[in-house]
Formats: C-alpha cells, structure tokens, sequence
C-alpha cells in the first residue's frame, strides 16, 4: 500500500510540473516536447498583462524546459553581470520604421477537415489558441480562393463541366466554403478583442481559362490582358454587373454577405513557382511580371475600382510568391505608374531555392518603393523533397527557423508574418495530392488529442505580444552576436517589446540599452526565445 501510495505522488508530482507553464508535455523522438490536450485535460494558455512601471515581464519558451514561461523582473533588482557579457544592444529610440500589420494563419480547407475529427470542445479550444487572448492571438487570416494543394479534391468556383462562362453564370461558393472555412472564420472574428485582418489568395481560375485547360499544372489564362479571360478572371475575383442588369456575386461580395469582409488580396499565389521548381501537379495560374504588369493595368485594377474595391477599401498586394523574385517583378509592375496606382503592398513567402533566402532583397525592394509596404503571406515546414517526414512532432528546431526568418524579415522592413497551414493532421495532411508539411498544431485523428508544436509557441512570441498598430524600433549590436537575433518594437499602449532568439548550444550573456529606465541585463539559455515587456520610456 505504501508504494502505491508512494507512485499516486509522483505521478502527481510529475503533473504538476508538467503545468507549470501550462503545458502537458509529451515526447516523440525529435529534440525537443509538444503540449497536449485532449478530452480530459486542455491547460489553456495565460493571457498578458501590463507590467507596472518599474518592472519587467518576460516571456520565455526554450528547447529543453518551458513554454510561455513567465517572471515579473524588479527593475531595482536585477542583477548586474560578474563578467563582461559578450553583448551589448542599444535600441536606437528615434529609428521608427515600419508599422506592424499582424501575424497569423491560413484557414485552408485541410484545417477544417482536421478540426471536423475532434470532438466540439477541442476544436474551439484550437480556435482560442490561436485567435483569443488566451492563446497567441492572431491578427491575420488568409484565406485561399477556391481549392489548393491542401484540399481534398480539385475545384473552382466556376468549374461547368469544363464549358467556357465568360459570364460567369455558374460562379458558387463551395461546400468547403460553407461548411469549412466561412464557420471557422465565423468563429475566429467571435474570439478577436482586437484587430483582425483577412486577407485572400487565388491558386487556379478554372481549368477552362487556361492554356492547359486545367485547374493543376503552370498554364497562363488564354489570349491577353485585356481580353475576355483575363477580365473574365478579375471579375471572378468579386463582382460585376450584368448586361441584363442582374447583379452576379463572386468571391469577396458572397463572403461580404456572411458579413465577413476583406483588408487585402494578393494578385496571385505563387504565379512563378511552377516554373521555378517544376511543380506541375498542383492548383496553379502562371503571371509573367509582364503579364500581372498588364492585368493589374487593364482588367484588376479597374475592375476592382469600378466595384469599390479601390485601394482604399481594399489593399491589393502583388506577388505572393518567394523572397527571390521581389526585384524582377516589383521593377516591372511598380515601375508602370498607373499598375503602380491600384497596388498597396507587397507579399512574399519564405521558402528557399538553391537553399538561398535572399533577405537583402527585401531592403532592396524598400529602398525602391517605400510607399508600398511589405508582409510575408506564407510559410510552412516540411516543404521540403529532402524532408523523410514531413509532420514532426516536437522539432525545436524548427521553432528557430520561423523565430530567424520572421526576425530576419522584420528587420528588414516586412509589416507582418503569415503561417500556412493553421492545423494538419500527424502525417502532415490532408491533400488531394498526398502533399504534406508541418504545423503549429497537428491532430491525432484517431486518438482524439492535439498537439501545440514548438513552433506555435515560436510564432506565439511575436502574435502575441506584437499587436497591429506596434511599430518597430532600430537597434546597434555591439559584441559577439554569432546565433543571436532580435528585434524590438513600441505597441499601441506604449509599451516596449523586445523578441530574442537564442540559437546557440551555450548560454549568452548581453545587456539592453535604452529598452527601459535602466541597462537590462539577460542571460539567454540556450536553444531559447523570449519576449520582454515593459512600459515605454521617453526618447532622449
């Protein structure tokens, strides 16, 4: 009896420990932990509250140990290093750059496929990690236009037996649209208490627009801008008038009328990649930079002003394809002054060819044209041929890949991050096309249980504490920063936000200047992210 008394304690114990940062932890091979929740136990995740001034929160996830663990730090207290640290940071107070318009996910149709295997309460638990404040509170939804790679079939919204309908005629909202991404968009603007953007993305027009005559693989639309298919397509993408003086709806006027309404759209999601990587079995519409040049200037722009969708209503982004292609195609369209005219911003995705990432693009597109903002539009793990497995429960270190990427990014003037896939199941699915990636939370389908990956954490450590509005402030690094990355920000309430990302094997010694009333000195674990907030300070 003692014994088994004995063993209820540890395994209470162990319990307990494993909350301590409201996380059940469970491992799987890889080199680090995920946090489950099932039926029986969910721990939800700690809201954030304003520190007092004098203080300092500090938010800490690391490889080995925590997940958003939290300490309150006297500012009168900290303790001064016995030894030089090998780092020091000065935030640079006047160097106001760009404002910051969220960070978040992709409601594909694979994440509502995912979340209809789960019990009611689990999948709206998911919805509150990632869109309430009690979780890592998304600011940014995007939201695909019809199918992608991540749908269990292949569709359009005007698919007609593959007749032509230049009039559009048969254009309708899908099943997935009704029953999948409409609810969970629904349920996502529910959770918000702030600001929460959604932007669009079109993968294919129909098959019966293309030069291939089909929805997969690198076909462009037939004839030339400014001809039937080219206008036919950019009135797909909202509404227009009929001859006959019936009002048709399309794609941003039939979710206008579920009340969900649209801060963005890009101009075309990944019109390169086809070709760029030979992927020719996937929902794709080619764009030379001529041809969207051309598009934008006859047929999108102004359809999409003559239907009140002018770049004041809407924000129509170009692009939305890799980091590599920015200057090529960014020289040709922005460089037309009146293409230049209906775009606002830019979009981009993060994944490597050649293995080359091609961040000084980026500056190199601001310097150009700094009157067009920046944001990256998607990024996944697990795209990658070389990848045995795709989903991967518990890899840490891909929780430092998006940390780097995003910090790396926002260094360089980008106003927002965008995951893909919002939930997967643990093969990396579902896809018509047994495609597959990694994600932030993946679902055990047949064991009824979720796990939050490293990585939602990671993306955690900028969704939340980062809100719309927070505009980031420069800084100078002095000192041995080799695997150390940061950026810093001041929020809408006037409260500073410093990211660091520790990516070494050994702890790092530094001290921030000018981040509150007094140099802040902090030991960063390694193999660690943290966040630190603390009320603004006057510029000197």
């Amino acid at each position: 009896m003692a014994f088994q008394l004995s063993t209820v304690v540890l395994i209470v114990l162990q319990f307990q420990l494993s909350l301590t940062d409201h996380c059940i932890k469970r491992y799987f091979n890889q080199n680090s932990f995920v946090c489950a929740c099932d039926t029986r136990s969910c721990p939800s995740i700690p809201g954030t509250t304003r520190p007092p001034k004098g203080y300092i929160d500090q938010w800490v996830s690391s490889r080995s140990l925590h997940r958003f663990h939290l300490t309150r730090l006297n500012l009168n207290r900290l303790s001064r290093p016995l030894f030089p640290p090998s780092l020091v940071v000065t935030l640079r107070l006047n160097d106001r750059r760009q404002t910051i318009h969220g960070f978040g996910g992709a409601f594909t149709d694979a994440t509502g496929l995912n979340l209809a295997t789960l019990p009611m309460a689990l999948r709206d638990q998911i919805m509150r990690d990632y869109f309430s404040t009690d979780g890592i509170d998304y600011s940014i939804g995007r939201v695909p236009i019809a199918g992608t790679d991540f749908s269990a079939r292949v569709y359009s919204y005007d698919d007609n037996n593959g007749e032509e309908d230049l009039e559009l005629k048969n254009f309708a909202l899908q099943p997935e649209d009704i029953n999948l991404k409409i609810p969970m968009i629904k349920r996502a603007l529910e959770l918000k208490n702030g600001p929460f953007r959604l932007l669009c993305s079109p993968w294919s027009s129909p098959g019966w627009m293309k030069t291939n005559g089909n929805i997969i693989g690198a076909g462009f639309l037939k004839g030339v801008p400014g001809g039937p298919y080219y206008k036919a397509w950019a009135k797909y993408l909202f509404k227009f008038q009929h001859n006959y003086c019936f009002l048709f709806d399309r794609f941003l006027d039939s979710y206008s009328k579920e009340g969900i309404n649209f801060w963005a759209m890009t101009t075309q999601n990944e019109p390169n990649i086809a070709i760029e990587i030979g992927i020719f079995l996937l929902h794709n519409l080619r764009f030379t930079p001529e041809n969207m040049r051309d598009w934008v200037k006859y047929d999108l722009g102004p359809e999409l002003e003559k239907a009140g969708y002018g770049r004041d209503k809407l924000n129509l982004l170009l692009l939305d394809d890799n980091r590599q292609l920015l200057v090529n195609y960014t020289q040709i369209v922005l460089k037309d002054e009146t293409a230049a005219s209906f775009i606002n911003g830019i979009a981009f995705h993060w994944y490597k060819i050649n293995n080359q990432p091609h961040y000084n693009e980026l500056n190199v597109v601001h310097n150009n044209f700094p009157n067009h903002f920046l944001i990256s539009t998607e990024a996944c793990e697990g795209y990658q041929s070389s990848s045995a497995i795709k989903a991967q429960l518990g890899n840490w270190t891909r929780a430092e890949t998006y940390a780097k990427d995003i910090i790396k990014d926002l260094n360089r003037y980008t106003t927002g991050w965008v995951d893909w896939n919002l939930v997967l199941d643990t093969k990396g699915g579902s896809s018509y096309e047994n495609n597959s990636a990694d994600a932030l939370i993946l679902v055990d389908t047949d064991r009824k249980i979720y796990y939050r990956n490293p990585m939602f954490y990671s993306l955690g450590h900028f969704s939340k504490f980062i809100p719309p509005g927070s505009v980031y402030i420069g800084h100078q690094v002095q000192g041995n920063s080799r695997g150390v990355y940061l950026a810093a920000f001041e929020d809408p309430s006037n409260q500073m936000v410093i990211v660091i990302l520790n990516t070494n094997d050994y702890p790092v010694n530094l001290i921030i200047n000018k981040f509150a009333q007094v140099p802040v000195p902090i030991t960063l674990d390694g193999h660690s992210i943290r966040t630190l907030l603390t009320p603004s300070r006057k510029v000197n």
